[in-house]
């Protein structure tokens, strides 16, 4: 919580200080041959990455021939070497300062020199905003709330309680390319059904503690899915900060059970974790980026929310089989519009029962088995 609010204040006051010195823009998008760089700037809630990845294949495939560059955070960089879309990653930190004023200033004059374009995909972070306008470029686009001010030279307006991936869409129109799919769809190397598996994501960033399902009831679901389902196995994936969390998970459950479960929390790399959920054979998770890319690689999942809505941040995809949970509550979804504390005690993801876990769990298996029939 501390965190979420130390971040709103300080982006609200460099956001403010920043607007003081800049104009609106309205610009032409340059022609496609003569773009040279597209930069693409996203820093917080890396799996906003993954859920873009459509409007990031339409822009690379729309500018074949320009350096696509990103600029983000460490966390970033992660999801978006998974992706294989940019030619180049620029990694920004605020505990370095002076490092990141040289990078940006180093930006600004290469991005001035040719022509460029710069797309802004933050939407609830004002300094975000007037950074990428400092930038400049040939052409700006980016997402923006309501009344916001902007200084891009096209600002797309987020309505609340709309699919943002439509506005991702947008995105991709107003910088001369068009979204074409959804995702690049399963891995090469599918789930081996004599030896299926479940990936479990309990944990989610420091954005939004919010998003969580509580530990015990994560423990209850083991227990119960491994009574019924006795030739799968679970792993459980999280970062270091999340070990404590993932071996507590482990002591709650029976010893029978118990080893057929791994906590791998803070034991993998980002990019063996995610080869782990691309040959998954079912995805149980909140709202958070390995949701995201499970779905890209269409492992059949099941999804918690509350914190935040389903409908907004996720693309619906045909024949894919997922059920997603949300229990919806008068002050959902919060996250991005409240930095306190819950009200409500969680009362919207922390409400949600182990039985409504497990009957949705039955739900996609069945479907993902009639999936598999079918192309049979």
């Amino acid at each position: 919580m501390m965190y979420s609010i130390f971040f709103s204040i300080i982006d609200r006051i460099l956001g403010w200080a920043g607007r003081i010195f800049l104009r609106q823009k309205s610009r032409a998008l340059p022609g496609n041959g003569n773009i040279k760089t597209l930069l693409v700037t996203k820093y917080l809630g890396a799996g906003s990455l993954i859920a873009a990845e459509p409007l990031l294949l339409a822009l690379r495939r729309r500018y074949a021939d320009a350096e696509m560059v990103l600029l983000t955070t460490g966390s970033g960089r992660s999801m978006a070497e998974l992706l294989k879309i940019f030619d180049r990653i620029e990694t920004i930190s605020p505990l370095a300062p002076f490092a990141v004023l040289g990078k940006l200033l180093a930006l600004r004059k290469a991005l001035r020199k040719e022509p460029s374009v710069v797309i802004d995909l933050e939407l609830h972070s004002r300094f975000s905003h007037v950074l990428s306008a400092y930038l400049g470029g040939s052409y700006s686009v980016g997402l923006a709330l309501p009344g916001e001010r902007c200084f891009w030279d096209a600002a797309i307006t987020v309505e609340p309680e709309q699919p943002l991936w439509k506005y991702y869409d947008e995105i991709a129109r107003a910088a001369g390319a068009e979204v074409a799919d959804a995702g690049c769809g399963k891995c090469d190397e599918a789930a081996n059904p004599e030896h299926p598996y479940v990936v479990a994501a309990p944990f989610c960033s420091k954005l939004s503690l919010r998003r969580k399902w509580d530990d015990d009831k994560w423990s209850q679901f083991m227990c119960q899915f491994l009574e019924k389902y006795e030739q799968w196995q679970i792993y459980i994936i999280g970062s270091p900060e999340d070990r404590a969390a993932g071996m507590a998970m482990l002591e709650k459950l029976p010893e029978n059970i118990r080893g057929k479960v791994r906590s791998c929390c803070g034991e993998m790399d980002l990019n063996t974790a995610f080869e782990l959920i691309a040959k998954a054979s079912l995805f149980v998770s909140v709202d958070s980026a390995p949701l995201h890319y499970a779905r890209l690689k269409r492992v059949p999942a099941v999804s918690l929310w509350g914190a935040t809505d389903p409908g907004i941040l996720l693309r619906p995809q045909k024949g894919y089989p997922e059920v997603t949970i949300y229990n919806r509550q008068k002050c959902s979804p919060c996250v991005h519009r409240s930095a306190g504390r819950c009200p409500e005690g969680n009362g919207c993801v922390g409400k949600i029962a182990v039985e409504e876990v497990f009957s949705a769990v039955e739900k996609v298996i069945s479907q993902s088995s009639s999936s598999e029939s079918k192309k049979e």
